[in-house]
């Protein structure tokens, strides 16, 4: 099932909707071009895509069947649907979701990952990384199982997931801004994003750095902001892998 929305509550839920159907979510980026997309959804021969009004507008053509969460109604119908706990129970080798590489060597290729593998993902690393029941904020977009890490742990932990909007995450002043106004616990962010976000950028217990390699001189210059403020920091990626 293909899950191509914003930021925001809607695309938590419909991940786990899509489990409690007992089928595999694919994260789509509405920011990226119609081609990779209509090539995911082919390719992954995805039999439904969750999406909203404003999206779906721009996705492209013979897309197939298609759940708009705002349209009337779809609205109606959720309504109307039974708060019984669905019967479906999964089983580790079933796939709990489907992610793309960039294609940088060739067309993108699905990657599978099953249950067992997420299950025994978030299982150990929230103890590993030093993560428990804080406030933990999403600043990366959902094309990648980067943020798997922070929304996982937050919801398996009890903590808190604060979704960052897109605008904020690219804004070093307003990404300062909720850090700090929210009391941020734990961020994970990809070294490049975080260095233009400008020095001094952390949270308030622990950074997780991943998806691609950290420079040694900056990583440097991190971890003496880190002492100073008393915050950990990790280097790890690599839980499609894992």
């Amino acid at each position: 099932v293909g899950v191509c929305l914003d930021r925001g509550a809607d695309l938590v839920v419909a991940v786990l909707a899509v489990w409690k159907a007992g089928a595999a979510y694919l994260p789509i980026d509405p920011g990226q071009p119609v081609e990779r997309i209509a090539y995911m959804l082919g390719d992954s021969r995805a039999v439904l895509t969750v999406t909203s009004a404003e999206i779906a507008d721009e996705l492209p053509a013979g897309r197939g069947r298609m759940l708009v969460l705002d349209d009337a109604f779809t609205v109606m119908r959720l309504s109307m649907a039974s708060t019984a706990r669905p019967e479906r129970r999964l089983t580790g080798d079933q796939s709990a979701y489907v992610i793309y590489t960039s294609g940088s060597t060739g067309r993108p290729k699905g990657v599978v990952v099953t249950q067992a593998a997420l299950a025994n993902y978030v299982g150990s690393v929230p103890g590993r990384l030093g993560l428990d029941g804080g406030r933990f904020a999403l600043v990366q977009g959902q094309a990648t199982d980067l943020g798997n890490t922070v929304v996982f742990a937050a919801l398996t932990l009890g903590g808190e997931l604060h979704i960052v909007a897109e605008g904020a995450a690219t804004d070093p002043e307003a990404l300062r801004a909720v850090l700090a106004g929210r009391g941020i616990d734990f961020v994970k962010m990809v070294p490049s994003h975080l260095a233009a976000m400008g020095p001094g950028l952390l949270p308030g217990r622990s950074l997780v750095l991943g998806g691609e390699a950290a420079a040694s001189d900056w990583l440097e210059q991190v971890l003496a902001n880190a002492d100073v403020r008393g915050c950990a920091v990790f280097n790890h990626y690599g839980p499609t892998e894992t």
